[in-house]
């Protein structure tokens, strides 16, 4: 609740997205929310943002994708909302064979 929320609708829908891609529960919890939402900033301290490392976010995105697709680009390119060849590519980017 002592959040700013700096994205509004857009932050809260993708985080909600990310926790879902990276779990296999049905049933989201406070445990897979980012560490800026479940710790104030004191305790996350000043930079909170410093260890989301968008490189990293996005490759375990992309290996969760797969895995929850079985493989099947398609299907994970679908889950992500960006095209096979996006996907493609990303994979490249992250030696993701």
């Amino acid at each position: 609740m002592q959040y700013v929320w700096p994205g509004n609708v857009r932050e809260l829908k993708n985080i909600i997205e990310r926790m879902i891609l990276l779990t296999n529960d049905k049933i989201l919890k406070k445990e897979y929310l980012p560490i800026e939402l479940i710790e104030s900033p004191e305790e996350a301290g000043t930079d909170h943002y410093s260890s989301m490392e968008l490189e990293k976010v996005e490759k375990e995105l992309i290996l969760k994708a797969l895995a929850l697709a079985e493989g099947n680009q398609t299907k994970a390119a679908q889950a992500l909302s960006i095209t096979r060849d996006a996907l493609r590519y990303r994979m490249k980017k992250h030696n993701i064979k």
